[in-house]
């Protein structure tokens, strides 16, 4: 009967997909970022082009002074391309914001029904909606938050909203208690916001969706394999004999059951991720999309589940009704506000590979809002292995491919630069475009990208003269990119001195075709506000997108 047994195997596959998800995305990640390492501390096999050397040919004529100088933030300057931006961004948050009202309504209203038969008790409704409404302010905040007072303030507006209401309700219902709205919301919303942890950490965040889809294919294949087997008689007889016969006790035939049905269901499980592989290849998702689609079907699971254990079997068709509902809702709002672009900006991000976390925060929100309006292309380091990896990535991991990707030869390198991914995702989000690299190619990797950029951004905070790749990188930018398209991240463990010594340095060995050898003022751009701050980023960000630097884009 579905409202044992069944009800409770259903509820058991979800809490142990994820329970399981965070040890196996750790697992995945670790044994990910090791084999990536290993390739890029290795030589490719075919010896890369010669590094030019900054001081042949270098200009004979004197060079004005190269001034280093604080970006002066100020206030908000006008920005075509920050406005695009920030349309983009409002557009998702929007449709979200309706793919969420549709998902929360048909199980508001089947609770509504169940609690007294009433189709059309707006009131109660209209608190329930507010309480199944819960996933879909998650994803909002995942969208658009870039700092912890901005998701709270995003919180701020549900839980604001639905005090409101509730204040309302607890005015005209005597029967009603304070107490019994938090007991609703908390058994509504508590266990599916502790099973959806995964796909809210950093850490695990960019393969968690896949590794939970997996774990949910083999868990319930294990416990079919169980079922089928062992329900009936005969077939349990059947299995007891054929375990004694191979020297099998109860406890191992049991088990063993269980592991065939895992091994078993690999096999769909594996062709469901190669499936999402697909979607993502072939631009009919990203990952932002495959994360947000988990989180609203781990609540619409649940909540099913807990609506027909206290119904009947025929609410079970509440979910994919309401799943249904978000996936439309949200394919026409994308499809309707979709705002394609022929000339992205392509943003280089060059760092020290030793910031670790603060190389993740600054990712984060160069994700959240460069790539509303452009490309991110960067060279795969160990400070970001494991934040950047990307569907078609684990997979080719998982399959041993991952050495595939890494650039082994100038014909390779010029292969993928033209191949660059610089067209919108469905939901308006353009892609990372990540070159792993030898220790032997990274140097030319870094070349080309270079010229291919629209604008650069190198984060120098910890700089100093133990960073030996940075100075290659400090003087390869300064003979190919103009420093009006350059800005430098630095803050207080920054070798400042070391810096501009380094500069003057290498502005002195300038070759001839730089595009910095005519600047009548020189300038090097520093940033030295906070990162963490949304205000002080987003000035950042306006620096970066100023038409002058987001028109620059270099052919390939």
């Amino acid at each position: 009967m579905w409202n044992g047994v069944a009800a409770g195997q259903a509820f058991f596959i979800l809490l142990s997909a994820g329970l399981l998800t965070i040890p196996v995305a750790l697992f995945l990640l670790w044994r990910y970022g090791s084999a990536v390492k290993r390739e890029m501390t290795s030589a490719s096999k075919t010896a890369m082009d010669a590094v030019p050397s900054a001081s042949q040919g270098r200009l004979h004529s004197p060079l004005p002074a190269l001034a280093i100088e604080n970006i002066d933030l100020g206030p908000e300057v006008k920005c075509e391309a920050y406005d695009d931006a920030r349309r983009s961004l409002h557009r998702a948050v929007l449709i979200y914001a309706a793919a969420g009202l549709a998902y929360a309504l048909p199980f508001a209203i089947a609770w509504s029904y169940q609690a007294d038969g009433a189709l059309l008790a707006w009131r109660r409704i209209t608190l329930l909606a507010g309480v199944q409404y819960w996933p879909a302010v998650i994803a909002m905040a995942l969208i658009a938050a870039s700092s912890r007072v901005e998701r709270l303030k995003i919180f701020a507006v549900l839980f604001g909203g639905l005090a409101a209401f509730s204040m309302y309700e607890l005015a005209i219902s005597p029967n009603l208690t304070v107490m019994q709205l938090a007991k609703l919301w908390l058994v509504t919303n508590g266990p599916p916001t502790l099973l959806i942890a995964p796909l809210l950490i950093r850490r695990v965040r960019a393969i968690a969706p896949l590794v939970l889809s997996f774990l949910l294919v083999i868990i319930t294949g294990a416990l079919i394999t169980v079922s089928l087997l062992l329900l009936p008689r005969q077939g349990m007889v059947w299995v007891v004999n054929v375990g004694t016969a191979i020297g099998m006790g109860g406890t191992a035939i049991f088990y063993g059951l269980h592991l065939a049905g895992l091994l078993i269901f690999a096999v769909p499980g594996w062709w469901l991720l190669r499936y999402f592989g697909s979607l993502y290849r072939r631009k009919r998702t990203s990952e932002q999309s495959i994360m947000l689609d988990s989180l609203f079907f781990v609540f619409t699971f649940e909540q099913t589940l807990v609506l027909s254990a206290h119904g009947q079997t025929r609410f079970l068709i509440i979910g994919p009704i309401s799943f249904g509902a978000y996936k439309l809702v949200k394919w026409i709002g994308f499809r309707a506000l979709r705002c394609r672009s022929e000339d992205a900006a392509v943003l280089l991000l060059l760092r020290v590979f030793a910031l670790n976390s603060r190389s993740e925060q600054l990712f984060d929100s160069l994700t959240r809002w460069w790539r509303r309006v452009g490309s991110l292309v960067m060279i795969a380091g160990p400070d970001l292995i494991r934040s950047t990896i990307q569907p078609h990535e684990l997979l080719e991991f998982v399959g041993g491919n991952i050495s595939r990707r890494f650039v082994a030869s100038s014909a390779q390198l010029a292969e993928q630069i033209t191949s660059l991914d610089l067209q919108a995702d469905p939901d308006g989000r353009y892609r990372i475009n990540q070159f792993f690299c030898h220790r032997d190619s990274w140097q030319s990797t870094m070349r080309q990208l270079a010229k291919r950029s629209s604008v650069v951004l190198m984060d120098l905070r910890s700089f100093s003269a133990r960073n030996q790749g940075c100075i290659y990188e400090l003087g390869q930018l300064l003979n190919s990119v103009d420093l009006r398209r350059v800005v430098f991240v630095i803050d207080e463990t920054t070798d400042r001195q070391f810096l501009t010594n380094t500069l003057s340095a290498l502005w002195q060995q300038l070759l001839p075709d730089s595009p910095n050898a005519s600047a009548l003022h020189p300038t090097v751009q520093l940033y030295t506000g906070n990162l963490a701050s949304s205000r002080d980023f987003r000035r950042l960000l306006q620096r970066l997108l100023q038409p002058t630097m987001a028109s620059s884009v270099v052919a390939a």
